[in-house]
């Protein structure tokens, strides 16, 4: 049997999956099916599907991931512990000299005070006077307002 030259199905390409396309997709059988799998993990050791897997790779990875994330817990506890050491020693050295200036002006109060009960019995009211007005009073109100420019401080390191 002999082919017509206007046969034209031998110009069509051969598909060998029996796929042509002049069939519509949803006539060929075949349905497609998509699952789409998302998987999450939070924190510094891996899932431990991830961990066998690793060992497939490398022997003694999961061993190495184990000791690196203990030793970078370690590291900021030791982070950590000098910070709280260095707020500590902080607030003793602010003791230290809040202590220091209030025994200076304690101390000072107290000089000036003797002076001005001299200057009193040595019959000179005004000096005494003068010294009891200005200079106690100023000593005392820098100690006030020394005190309320660190509660000031306080409040404002307190807010975030």
């Amino acid at each position: 049997m002999k082919k017509d030259q206007n046969d034209h199905e031998s110009d069509l390409p051969y598909y060998p999956s029996g796929f042509s396309p002049e069939v519509d997709e949803s006539d060929s059988g075949y349905e497609e099916h998509y699952i789409e799998v998302e998987r999450a993990h939070l924190g510094p050791i891996p899932s431990p599907e991830d961990l066998d897997y690793y060992r497939q790779v490398l022997p003694d990875a999961p061993d190495r991931i184990l000791r690196m994330a203990e030793q970078n817990a370690q590291s900021f506890r030791d982070l950590h512990s000098q910070r709280l050491n260095s707020q500590i020693l902080l607030e003793q050295n602010r003791h230290i000299e809040v202590s220091g200036g209030q025994k200076s002006g304690l101390y000072a109060v107290a000089m000036m005070s003797t002076v001005a009960i001299v200057a009193l019995f040595l019959d000179h009211p005004v000096i005494a006077g003068t010294i009891c007005s200005t200079t106690i009073i100023g000593v005392a109100a820098v100690f006030v307002t020394g005190r309320n420019a660190q509660k000031d401080t306080e409040k404002q390191d307190d807010e975030p």
